[in-house]
């Protein structure tokens, strides 16, 4: 999903979203015309060429697959045989921000949750974990008049000693001076869970304003790479990573951090944030990556696109580059039993990891 931004100091992650995604301006002006499948296929290898970021040298050698494509097209130049090719070629990008769709509302894209089941049931953790005489609710009335939880904090209240922090989506506005609330009612804790499961994204500002949280000291977790033109790539540094210095915060306390393959974008950015700082330890299952800035345009057939331009790439302590724009895996995999389901696993395991 693209982040939006509220009017206040952002990281560059975002502006360069920003600079990203103008490019999608001209392109939609444009008027659709009908073009042969021959001459879409080559328009849009033309913008893989001078856009996509994550393709050869990154395990998808995409200029090898589309020249086979091209063979293909040509015995047999149809549209269907084009849907078919480019919906191909999208789930073998394996990106989850890059897609299509055709005038006829189909859509091709990687389905990154394929094969991941669900391992979050909000209800659950309602009705035996989150006690209402211990817990702080954020709420917003969803789309069909129902409450739905933005973010719960507490204590755990048969194990009082752990704090718990449930944020779900970075989608709601929450301020400096609710989160002050937040770690100022958590400091008594002598651990924490950060349970992130399901989280798929949102305002990126409000993301990083939280993992702010839990380091002491001034950041930078690596580079953003971008494909500036044919065969040429750039690494833009990122300027530093403010901690919250003299707010209240969650230092050098043990830090378990639940996720699934749901968190992506902006919560797969904060997970790989804290990754790189406090290093928690990982509870759950994959994540869903989504790190990419990505450009939209219109081909001349009418179709829509977007593809990836940009990548996070951390550094790890020797310099090595670490990539998770198709997630990352947590130090223990754990799913819900489904024979079981007055139990969350997930949940269960990281409060068996602290105590």
């Amino acid at each position: 999903m693209n982040y939006p931004v509220k009017n206040t100091a952002i990281n560059p992650f975002v502006i360069l979203m920003l600079l990203v995604c103008t490019a999608c301006e001209n392109a939609f002006m444009e008027s659709p015309g009908n073009k042969s499948p021959m001459s879409v296929f080559e328009e849009f290898y033309q913008v893989m060429d001078e856009k996509y970021v994550l393709g050869n040298g990154y395990g998808f050698e995409y200029n090898y697959v589309m020249d086979s494509m091209r063979d293909v097209l040509k015995a047999n130049p149809t549209d269907e045989q084009l849907k078919v090719l480019f919906d191909n070629l999208f789930q073998r990008i394996a990106d989850g921000h890059s897609q299509m769709f055709t005038t006829t509302g189909e859509n091709f894209h990687y389905d990154y949750l394929a094969g991941y089941p669900t391992i979050v049931d909000q209800q659950l953790l309602v009705d035996k974990y989150l006690n209402p005489d211990d817990f702080t609710f954020i709420k917003r009335e969803g789309n069909f008049g129902q409450q739905v939880i933005d973010l719960a904090y507490g204590k755990l209240s048969k194990n009082p000693k752990i704090g718990y922090l449930y944020i779900p989506t970075f989608i709601n506005l929450i301020t400096d001076q609710q989160i002050d609330k937040i770690f100022e009612s958590l400091q008594t804790a002598e651990s924490l869970i950060l349970d992130l499961r399901g989280n798929t994204g949102g305002y990126i500002n409000v993301a990083t304003n939280f993992a702010s949280r839990f380091y002491a000291q001034d950041t930078e977790i690596g580079v953003h790479r971008i494909k500036t033109e044919k065969d040429k790539i750039k690494d833009f540094p990122f300027t530093t990573f403010a901690a919250a210095k003299g707010k209240p915060a969650f230092l050098n306390k043990p830090v378990v951090v639940l996720i699934d393959r749901n968190v992506y974008s902006s919560a797969t950015f904060v997970a790989e944030l804290l990754r790189g700082t406090v290093d928690p330890i990982f509870v759950g299952q994959r994540t869903g990556g989504g790190t990419s800035g990505f450009v939209s345009g219109i081909l001349s057939n009418g179709w829509s696109y977007q593809i990836a331009t940009s990548e996070l790439i951390r550094m790890d302590e020797t310099g090595n580059e670490i990539r998770s724009n198709n997630g990352f895996e947590p130090d223990y995999k754990v799913v819900l039993n489904a024979n079981n389901p007055e139990t969350d696993e997930v949940l269960e395991k990281a409060i068996n990891l602290l105590q």
